[in-house]
């Protein structure tokens, strides 16, 4: 009987530190210490809270100047822009002489500041060049004319413009 007790008197004393262990772990803390402790958690908050602000700013500034972009681009080149939720549609006039798909001079300016725009402002988008054509003609006729004019605008895009031509796509 007495080494059982003896047993006993050690799982007790053994329960006794292992309590004593679990309460030192999770228990006491110094006033010092858990301000410190605030203190830099508060700094952290504070360094993300500056480096989100710093990209807001950035983001913002970026906008600006996209929103100013744009405005020149309307008014010099009478471009029109449409937003929807997840794609940007700009109406860039460029014009071909009749039965014709070759880009004129007169059209490369407005290319070349779309291509600046799209490099600049949308570097990863997928650019689709529509083309079009007056009713004269078959629509047999009518629809190889505007695969052409719009294969005409794509080449200039990549070649002139520095878009990818995986990027660019052409259609009529």
């Amino acid at each position: 009987m007495q080494e059982t007790n003896k047993f006993v008197g050690h799982a007790l004393r053994g329960g006794v530190l292992a309590m004593a262990m679990l309460l030192g772990g999770c228990g006491y803390a110094k006033q010092a210490d858990v301000e410190d402790e605030i203190a830099r958690l508060r700094q952290e908050l504070q360094a993300g809270d500056d480096a989100l602000g710093a990209r807001v700013d950035g983001l913002n500034a970026r906008m600006d100047g996209f929103e100013r972009e744009l405005r020149a681009f309307r008014e010099e080149f009478n471009v029109t822009v449409q937003r929807f939720d997840d794609l940007v549609a700009f109406n860039v006039p460029v014009h071909f002489e009749f039965d014709k798909a070759e880009v004129r001079s007169s059209d490369r300016p407005v290319l070349d500041r779309f291509a600046a725009v799209m490099r600049h402002y949308y570097p990863n988008a997928v650019v689709t060049v529509e083309g079009f054509t007056d009713p004269a003609g078959s629509a047999a006729y009518n629809l190889r004319l505007g695969q052409a004019r719009a294969d005409a605008v794509k080449d200039y895009l990549v070649a002139s413009g520095g878009l990818a031509a995986d990027r660019v796509r052409a259609v009529s």
